[in-house]
């Protein structure tokens, strides 16, 4: 049985977590979000509502960046060190961006 991309992610996304890892940021080209939309539904993925910020978020919990070259990887610091985790396509080398807030952390803050 093969799994889906979003079967992929969301075990990447687990496994990542369970080992403490932090910053975990989904970078995707357009063909791998589409994949994703259509296998976890309209609720999976939302466009941040800052239109200052040109992100999304997946499932509410994970920052979704837009990819320049094809493919998906999460990236990922784990005990301080940067880290790549390839789903498709070859990934970059590991130096993820600053995590920003998630929206949760965000309405927490300004409360």
């Amino acid at each position: 049985m093969s799994s889906t991309l979003a079967d992929r992610l969301d075990a990447a996304l687990a496994e990542l977590k369970t080992s403490a890892a932090e910053s975990l940021r989904i970078v995707a080209d357009p063909d791998s979000v589409l994949q994703i939309f259509i296998a976890r539904g309209d609720a999976s993925i939302y466009m941040d509502a800052d239109p200052k910020r040109d992100l999304a978020w997946y499932l509410g919990e994970f920052e979704l960046v837009a990819a320049a070259r094809p493919g998906l990887h999460v990236t990922y610091v784990r005990d301080g060190v940067p880290g790549v985790q390839a789903l498709e396509g070859e990934a970059p080398p590991a130096a993820p961006p600053e995590p920003l807030p998630s929206p949760e952390a965000e309405s927490k803050a300004a409360a």
